[in-house]
């Protein structure tokens, strides 16, 4: 029978839903959970049965804005993502419905949008998600008139060259949000010039985890912007460099001036002062 004939009596119909949340760099990075008590087997994406609710999309007066809550165990792969800080990278929560007599596996969208945040209740954890086109209206500068470069690093703007900026190493020891390196482990590179870079590397349970570095103590001594969650001493660990969003670093450090989106000719002389009042 088809997901129409199936919905459309109250006798023959089963529900389930299913929850796909994105997280990470790669498109394999999905956790996938259904409110069915079996797993349920889409293609090749397979549903793990948790305990995860929803509420309702509960709107703000416009059309393009709701709020949506859904809440999880908080023992699984998304209520740990927001345990202790805020994930590094977004959640997206894609929702379908099916009929589990449905022998052509139609499934419906129900909601789409992001994760913003989540609060620990008991043993649950409680995710405030928004609705995908909420902030596709909103104002606001693309670009400003700025000496710095307002591009993303390694993004499609900036176009720098990510494989060229990595170095692959090991961790040697951890203590909160540092981490340890083997001496020589920059080939000849300032550990400062990793400052505002990203370190990621493959956790214990497979999944791809990336932090921002926000400083070095040393030049063996990275500290990350919080405690890397399944990294531990003796693992590989990519650390990518940053860029203070200069023309030095943009030409020197990543050979790539030509896409630099400053405006280094700003200025500095004011006609009506003797400086000017913001460079």
């Amino acid at each position: 029978m088809s997901y129409d004939t199936l919905t459309s009596g109250r006798a023959t119909s089963v529900p389930f839903e299913l929850f796909s949340f994105s997280y990470g760099p790669s498109q394999n990075d999905v956790y996938r959970y259904t409110n069915s008590e079996r797993k349920i087997a889409i293609g090749a994406d397979v549903f793990k049965p948790v305990s995860v609710t929803r509420g309702d999309a509960v709107t703000k007066g416009r059309t393009d804005s709701s709020d949506f809550e859904v809440r999880v165990p908080a023992n699984s792969d998304v209520g740990y993502l927001f345990k202790d800080e805020p994930p590094p990278y977004p959640v997206h929560l894609v929702v379908h419905e099916g009929e589990l007599g449905d022998e052509t596996k139609e499934v419906v969208i129900l909601w789409s949008g992001l994760v913003l945040s989540g609060t620990l209740e008991g043993n649950q954890m409680v995710l405030r998600c928004e609705q995908a086109t909420s902030g596709m209206r909103r104002t606001g500068l693309r670009r400003h008139y700025q000496l710095a470069c307002p591009f993303r690093l390694y993004g499609d703007q900036c176009r720098a060259n990510k494989v060229t900026a990595t170095r692959s190493t090991t961790v040697s020891a951890i203590s909160g949000a540092a981490i340890t390196l083997p001496s020589g482990w920059a080939n000849g590179t300032s550990a400062t010039k990793f400052k505002n870079g990203i370190a990621t590397w493959l956790r214990t349970d497979g999944q791809r985890e990336s932090l921002s570095i926000v400083s070095n103590s040393s030049e063996t001594v990275l500290n990350l912007n919080r405690r890397p969650r399944g990294l531990l001493p003796g693992n590989s660990i990519d650390l990518i460099l940053g860029c203070d969003k200069s023309m030095t670093d943009c030409s020197l450090l990543h050979q790539n001036i030509q896409n630099y989106g400053g405006q280094p000719w700003i200025p500095l002389d004011n006609p009506t002062g003797f400086k000017n009042n913001y460079y």
